[in-house]
């Protein structure tokens, strides 16, 4: 599954969608979606939290110089922008932050985007990821930050997608709005549902739903089950 799933699901509705973010305050996506995968007694294998923000200039240099004390922040200019990019990695906790600032020159707007990405559950109730959130929300973002989050897991027991909606309710008070299904090969197939949740600010408009969860189950030809579950919709690539 290396599409990526927001581009492959706007081409399935086609549609504009129309996304609302909520409050920074709104901090705890990425803990509530890993209950809800620990309630489906799926394995975690890779999950990702993004942060996206269009900052003002004069605040290029100050996070640039903060960014400096992390690492080494590489520079890389075009005709058209003047990128800054910097990946800071917590081997201890399997942990990557990878952080991108990019100036337009014709615009003169700053857009800074960070993904924070790691491989097992434990590493997300790690104090070096509660550190790394506290640090790009008091230090790099604002409260007009959009963050993206998204788990990946998997199982190899035979699993009724109707149990895992019922976890979902349970978990988010989620509730079903829009269903795709395609056959992704012969040996494969993949179901999107889109839902809402009242646990998060953050919403989108799709087909006159509300929605703020996405999911994507895929079965293989061994009944083995991927799920990619993220808030308010999956931007990662797996």
């Amino acid at each position: 599954m290396r599409k990526l799933l927001v581009i492959l699901s706007m081409i399935c509705f086609g549609l504009s969608v129309t996304t609302v973010f909520g409050s920074q305050n709104d901090d705890h996506e990425i803990e509530r979606l890993l209950d809800v995968v620990e309630q489906t007694h799926f394995e975690v294998e890779a999950w990702n939290v993004i942060y996206k923000e269009k900052i003002q200039i004069n605040s290029l240099h100050d996070i640039i110089e903060i960014l400096n004390k992390k690492g080494n922040v590489k520079r890389t200019e075009t005709t058209q922008s003047i990128k800054y990019s910097l990946i800071h990695t917590q081997k201890k906790e399997h942990i990557t932050e990878t952080y991108e600032v990019v100036l337009s020159k014709k615009t003169q707007q700053v857009q800074a985007t960070v993904s924070v990405e790691g491989i097992h559950s434990d590493s997300i109730r790690s104090e070096a990821f509660i550190n790394t959130k506290q640090f790009l929300e008091k230090k790099i973002f604002t409260n007009a930050v959009q963050k993206y989050a998204c788990i990946k897991s998997s199982s190899d027991d035979i699993i009724d997608d109707s149990k895992i909606l019922e976890k979902l309710n349970k978990t988010l008070n989620f509730e079903a709005k829009v269903t795709q299904n395609e056959d992704i090969t012969t040996n494969m197939n993949k179901k999107l549902i889109y839902g809402y949740s009242p646990k998060w600010d953050s919403y989108f408009t799709i087909k006159g739903h509300t929605v703020n969860t996405q999911l994507a189950l895929t079965k293989d030809m061994n009944n083995r089950t991927t799920m990619i579950i993220g808030t308010p919709i999956l931007i990662s690539e797996y």
